[in-house]
């Protein structure tokens, strides 16, 4: 691990089940957070507003809080690049011969870009009598991709084409698309500005507009863009005020398929919430070998991605009668896990397991949420974000964008672990304990 995202892992863990805890204490709605999101967010408006640094290196438990603004910037850089699988939007591959290859398949653009990044590792990796050039190893490499061997090549560089010929043929369709973004836009109403130092380090990413209109409008053009789509709409005018200096923005894209791939169940299931209430749902099932914790009343289990280091964790209180679902003992069920790190503490508990799961098929789509109180960072304007999180048969396709003013055992009959009842869910990385998504789910009825 990269020793900076080391010094900073437990910072991104505290921040992010401290920030849950606080903002989602009254809920108990479907609802859905980026941690993530939001702490490269605060941590790039720290990066380029040095009175309020202090405050905010102090809020994210930051290991450092006398790092300078320069440094700021690069591990800012470093945060997006560690996550992301793609570039956070177009850009051109540098290499005409590789465009027109890739061309030839019927792949989104960001398929064609993991293509690219994959194939530059590959030329990087090869050790044998290629040229010491970079780019005329990518090419000499894609050429041998497209037009095959004359018998000369050797044993690892003829490995390293049938492996690349074989991702791109069968596996680059299931590959996990990750993209992160920062921008900073600039109210052109303001005498704020930046050190020229500061510029040339984040020049790519800086936009000078007039709040609020038309800098709402030029914002939301770029969170679509990198959300895919899913946040057509992050900001109106009146979330934007006139007096603000500036608006940090960070965006998440995450899509990934299932490793054990999942199917619809043939009828709808009853879903339990709470006052008694039953509603026939959309389920998935899938026999998976994974990690599972099913006991003292509660059901931990976690699922794998494929080709990602990110897991989707599950946390459901057992109950004795799924038809009465207590909305206080689920509350304090929910706080007892923020504030204890159950997702680490079960994890660790778990044992690796074949199960049959059946969980619901489920859209959240949030309203633009503010994060002021459960932050608390006086200087700051404020602290919004918005996200979409889609979870089926195929696997999680989520997206948000954040904004701050200023070994298994095989059983012949697996157990069945049926997620019916509300429960609470983290995208993260066990490595890192990175939280990437972060959301609790209810009712059914709350996802169309």
């Amino acid at each position: 691990m990269n020793q900076f995202l080391e010094g900073i892992s437990n910072s991104l863990a505290d921040f992010s089940l401290a920030t849950a805890a606080e903002f989602f204490k009254e809920t108990s709605r479907n609802a859905v957070f980026s941690p993530y999101s939001l702490f490269i967010a605060l941590f790039l408006t720290s990066a380029v507003n040095p009175p309020v640094s202090q405050q905010i290196l102090k809020r994210l438990s930051f290991p450092n809080t006398e790092i300078s603004q320069i440094d700021q910037i690069m591990q800012l850089k470093y945060l997006v690049k560690n996550i992301e699988t793609v570039p956070p939007f177009k850009r051109p591959f540098n290499s005409p011969s590789f465009e027109n290859f890739i061309n030839n398949y019927n792949f989104t653009d960001d398929q064609k870009h993991i293509a690219y990044v994959i194939l530059k590792k590959m030329t990087n990796k090869e050790k044998t009598d290629l040229p010491n050039e970079r780019e005329k190893k990518f090419e000499y490499f894609l050429e041998k991709v497209t037009n095959g061997f004359d018998g000369n090549e050797s044993s690892s560089l003829s490995k390293r084409v049938k492996s690349y010929k074989h991702l791109i043929k069968k596996d680059l369709v299931k590959y996990p698309v990750i993209a992160g973004s920062n921008f900073l836009f600039i109210n052109s109403k303001t005498n704020f500005s930046l050190s020229d130092r500061v510029l040339k380090r984040m020049r790519d990413f800086i936009f000078e507009t007039e709040f609020p209109s038309p800098g709402y409008e030029l914002i939301n053009e770029k969170v679509n863009l990198c959300t895919r789509g899913l946040i057509p709409n992050f900001l109106t005018p009146s979330d934007l005020s006139q007096s603000s200096l500036f608006l940090a923005v960070n965006t998440i894209y995450f899509k990934a398929k299932w490793e054990n791939k999942f199917s619809r169940t043939n009828q709808q299931i009853p879903f339990y919430s709470f006052n008694d209430k039953e509603t026939p749902t959309d389920f998935i099932k899938s026999t998976v070998s994974t990690k599972v914790y099913d006991r003292d009343g509660i059901v931990y289990i976690k699922l794998n991605y494929f080709r990602t280091q990110f897991v989707f964790e599950i946390l459901m209180p057992k109950t004795i009668d799924h038809k009465k679902v207590d909305s206080e003992l689920f509350n304090e069920f929910k706080q007892k896990a923020y504030h204890e790190n159950f997702f680490i503490k079960y994890e660790k508990r778990a044992r690796e397991s074949t199960v049959f799961l059946m969980m619901p098929k489920f859209t959240i789509k949030t309203e633009l949420m503010n994060f002021d109180k459960a932050i608390n960072i006086p200087l700051l304007d404020s602290i919004v974000q918005k996200v979409v999180m889609i979870v089926n048969e195929e696997g999680t396709e989520a997206a948000a964008a954040s904004g701050v003013q200023i070994k298994s055992a095989r059983l012949d009959d697996p157990k069945v672990i049926k997620i019916d009842h509300p429960f609470i869910f983290v995208i993260r990385d066990p490595a890192t304990q990175g939280i990437l998504f972060m959301g609790e789910f209810y009712a059914p009825e709350e996802t169309k």
